[in-house]
């Protein structure tokens, strides 16, 4: 019986040994219908053409002239796929990770056992300790207006090692980014990543997209990767503090009722603003951090109202 064509979308940007530690880990894994394309958003220091020659023969390189961000780099690989490969799924992957042998078996077999499915993301661990999780799946609520994790946020601190305790496939609000399967009726149906975000928040929003088109999101245990987190954004902490409170403006408008939208520009501006500062500046001790808070959450703001 032949498997499910899928295509692996992975987006480097300064990564060279990281996406390559990535490729090599898909070289082994278990599933005989897939392909790879690497989008290279612009990387200093030839890596495009690095990886070409490593890699060219085995996956799809392509180069692109600017870094216009994570979805508009991940849209550029999946519309590749779509016009030149066929594929039945698209898959993408953070360059920052490694993968079980099993994993894209897992995602499909998930996929493929709920006739309403759309989107699939599997058990996240913390890349330097193999059974400490990271994440495996999330909720929202747009009355909270804040990501609620089914493995506490801080993880990294206070560690949830895996005891089964996440070993089944259900129903969820949404997956991480980070390996998200997605089926190719939804591409058809709600279309690419919205680019307005440029990195973060992106894959809630098309989990919310793809459940208001009627597709449901699964989460299943049986898809396993480990993930170096954040390598990308580890370079620019700032501006991930910027684009984080910025998107949340964009999901909120996208996503939210009008009542629970009031509701979350007021508390932007209290409550949040001052709990983050406070952190940032006590905690963290990085008060320059809070400078780009404030900058994401006026944009966020007036971007949407203009």
């Amino acid at each position: 019986m032949t498997c499910d064509r899928v295509s692996i979308i992975i987006l480097n940007w300064n990564g060279y040994c990281d996406t390559s530690d990535c490729l090599e880990s898909l070289r082994k894994i278990n599933y005989g219908n897939y392909d790879v394309i690497v989008v290279d958003n612009c990387s200093d220091n030839n890596e495009a053409d690095l990886l070409k020659e490593r890699f060219g023969q085995w996956a799809h390189i392509i180069a692109s002239e600017n870094n216009d961000g994570f979805c508009k780099g991940n849209n550029i690989g999946i519309q590749y796929a779509l016009n030149s490969l066929d594929p039945d799924y698209v898959l993408l992957l953070n360059n920052d990770t490694a993968v079980d042998v099993d994993f894209l078996t897992g995602l499909v077999d998930a996929a493929e056992s709920r006739k309403s499915a759309g989107v699939v993301g599997g058990k996240i661990y913390f890349f330097n300790d193999l059974k400490q999780i990271q994440i495996v799946w999330g909720k929202t609520n747009l009355w909270h207006w804040q990501l609620f994790l089914s493995v506490p946020r801080y993880s990294s601190i206070r560690k949830v090692v895996d005891k089964g305790q996440y070993d089944y496939t259900r129903e969820v609000d949404w997956v991480s980014g980070c390996c998200i399967l997605i089926k190719k009726e939804v591409l058809n149906k709600i279309g690419l990543l919205e680019e307005s975000y440029f990195a973060g928040w992106d894959d809630t929003d098309y989990c919310f997209c793809a459940k208001k088109a009627g597709f449901s999101v699964l989460y299943t245990h049986r898809a396993q990767i480990w993930h170096k987190n954040a390598q990308s954004f580890s370079k620019v902490k700032s501006y991930r503090a910027y684009l984080g409170a910025r998107n949340r403006f964009i999901f909120m408008k996208r996503h939210a009722s009008k009542p629970q939208y009031i509701l979350f520009v007021l508390s932007s501006f209290t409550v949040y603003f001052l709990v983050m500062a406070t952190y940032y500046s006590l905690v963290v001790g990085k008060p320059a951090i809070v400078v780009s808070l404030f900058k994401g959450t006026v944009e966020g703001f007036s971007s949407l109202t203009k």
